[in-house]
């Protein structure tokens, strides 16, 4: 059914396409090399398998397990030599054990068996279409999420959901399933000179309603409580960036700059939360010196306020501050013997909170502040077969619902990338 809702956002990703009909036809001009090379060695599968945990101590020593293991998969297949089709998406079991905790009436703390809480399942499908127009400036990008994942959670798995989706402990499959998703982009890159790439680009996402969680009537009531239909906003991006590689190739200075803009959620046609305009910025340096390489990475996002709405469609809506996250990165590369490559990484992470009014008080949730650091492995076996190995130990502290945790995990990944 085609609502007005549906009508609006496909025709404002619509006109994002329009509004560079005069660019596509520009670009019209045939390639300037031999346009074989696009997506050569492109074609393949990828296929991992990931264990992450975390365990989480709050200030009275009781302790969260919060674990995952997936199976992340995607095929890359270049359908003609300038239009290349990818294919991504996941199977994960994911769980939280958390302690059951009795204060007797002298205030002695007994902890008990820990109640373990579980979701399986299938992440949501995603297709990917990229298309390079003759004249090699102008990508258009394309995309659909058909809702293969879990919805309509019941109570223990939405439990599970909300750990595993915290940012801070950045878990592979960290969203049961969505709506039906679509997005469309465009990315222009213009040679300012031999050495100095600019970019601009501009993307919109449409988003389809769901049911996030099932209704669990009380036995024996008579009372029947409505499906909850979650109508996410959609979002509109513009960005820009440069790159700028030196002549001898041994450096290279990149940066990016993103404007993000959110239209208001929906539960049951009532608006109910928008998230707040957001400013992405990505600088990244990379140095080499002989046959190693040494990258360097610096993200920022800033977020204006969140907006949440009253039940009363009269009273103004309340806004709060929402999380500004800075992260740092560095990557040093050393191939081994001219069999396989070592990456060594550090990752530092430093999230404000997200602030939410709960009764007469202000609740903060979301803040990080962890470093981690990992060991990746590529072993090329054949031409076609390349073996992975990756480690990553993390700790730090973050804040749940208003309450602060001292966090220490560790991931262990093993993957194949098959070239066809």
């Amino acid at each position: 059914m085609i609502t007005l809702k549906n009508f609006k956002s496909f025709y404002i990703i619509l006109v994002l396409a329009s509004m560079n009909i005069n660019m596509v036809e520009s670009q019209l001009k045939g390639p300037k090399y031999d346009e074989r090379l696009l997506f050569k060695n492109v074609r393949g599968i990828n296929l991992s398998f990931v264990s992450q945990e975390w365990n989480l101590a709050d200030s009275a020593s009781t302790k969260i397990t919060v674990a995952q293991t997936s199976t992340p998969f995607s095929t890359s297949i270049p359908i003609t030599t300038r239009m290349l089709l990818t294919i991504t998406g996941s199977v994960a079991s994911s769980s939280n054990d958390v302690p059951q905790v009795v204060t007797d009436t002298s205030g002695n703390i007994t902890t008990l068996e820990n109640d373990k809480y579980e979701m399986k399942g299938l992440s949501d499908t995603k297709l990917a279409m990229s298309y390079v127009v003759p004249g090699d400036k102008l990508w258009i990008n394309g995309g659909l999420s058909f809702p293969t994942g879990q919805k309509k959670l019941t109570s223990d798995q939405f439990k599970v959901s909300r750990m595993i989706s915290q940012a801070g402990l950045n878990f592979r499959v960290p969203i049961a399933g969505q709506g039906f998703n679509a997005n469309l982009g465009l990315a222009y890159a213009y040679s300012y000179s031999r050495r100095i790439v600019l970019g601009f680009g501009m993307s919109g996402t449409y988003k389809g309603i769901f049911e996030p969680i099932a209704i669990e009537n009380i036995e024996g009531s008579n009372t029947t409580f409505p499906n909850v239909e979650y109508n996410p906003g959609e979002d509109f991006s513009m960005n820009s960036g440069i790159d700028y590689t030196s002549a001898n190739k041994e450096q290279r200075f990149s940066s990016d700059l993103t404007f993000s803009y959110y239209l208001p959620d929906q539960i049951n046609n009532q608006k109910t939360f928008q998230v707040g305009p957001r400013f992405n910025a990505l600088i990244l340096l990379s140095q080499k010196f002989g046959p190693t390489t040494n990258v360097a990475l610096l993200r920022g996002r800033y977020r204006l306020k969140n907006t949440i709405f009253s039940s009363d469609s009269l009273s103004t809506p309340n806004k709060y501050p929402s999380a500004k996250q800075f992260e740092f990165q560095y990557v040093l590369t050393v191939p081994v013997l001219n069999w396989f490559t070592l990456n060594g990484n550090f990752e530092y992470k430093y999230h404000t909170a997200d602030q939410f009014p709960l009764g007469d008080k202000i609740m903060e949730t979301g803040n990080v502040d962890m470093a981690s650091f990992g060991v990746d492995v590529n072993a090329p076996i054949t031409d076609w077969l390349v073996l992975m190995l990756a480690t990553k130990k993390g700790s730090g502290k973050l804040v749940i619902e208003g309450k602060e945790y001292d966090a220490d995990g560790f991931e262990f990944g093993l993957g194949v990338k098959i070239s066809l």
